[in-house]
């Protein structure tokens, strides 16, 4: 899985980090409330999808304070969806990171983003009785990942970004929903994160 690629000149968005074909790329795009327009509801999200190029279902767009995933039905546009009901009705929106395919995850972005942390979500995206997520009925580690998570500043391709990178998940982890949390441009964001065997 790879970044969105850089087509909108208003967002000067990056092609983002060299990534190996274990690592997951999310992209972390950062989208200004005049992207919308003056719109509001679907008018605005429709707006910003304009300027987003095409990104990953699990990449992460933040706008208007809120994190959202580019969704749609077959043969529809792609529009930026609301966190969580997206997961709900867009399974390809969760990160689902497989523990047996030592799967990384390089969460990026071209703005800066603080306190990255990672804790078990205790919410389970869609019904009690997912079978494309069905939960463990063991207690989840505090993180999926021994290593610990901090942004770091990379130079990629002549431009700085602020990227997180992560080991492979502990075997503890499987079969457990995390949230992801940061703060970015003053708002708190929270997608999530599925463990994988």
């Amino acid at each position: 899985m790879q970044g969105s690629q850089s087509t909108s000149v208003e967002l000067d968005l990056a092609d983002g980090p060299a990534l190996d074909d274990a690592e997951l790329g999310v992209h972390i795009i950062y989208v200004p409330e005049s992207c919308g327009g003056g719109l509001t509801g679907a008018a605005a999200l429709s707006q910003v999808a304009s300027y987003l190029g095409k990104p990953d279902p699990t990449d992460i767009v933040v706008y208007d304070g809120k994190p959202h995933h580019c969704a749609g039905q077959p043969g529809h546009k792609k529009l930026p969806r609301e966190h969580p009901k997206v997961h709900d009705e867009f399974r390809e929106t969760v990160l689902v990171i497989s523990r047996t395919k030592l799967h990384k995850v390089v969460w990026w972005s071209e703005t800066p983003f603080t306190e990255f942390t990672i804790a078990p979500s205790g919410r389970h995206p869609g019904h009690a009785d997912n079978p494309f997520y069905p939960e463990a009925d063991s207690t989840p580690p505090p993180s999926p990942f021994r290593s610990p998570l901090e942004v770091r500043v990379e130079s990629c391709n002549g431009r700085d970004l602020y990227v997180v990178r992560s080991s492979v998940p502990d075997p503890l982890a499987d079969r457990h929903m995390y949230k992801i949390s940061f703060t970015m441009d003053g708002d708190r964001i929270d997608p999530d994160a599925y463990c994988a065997p």
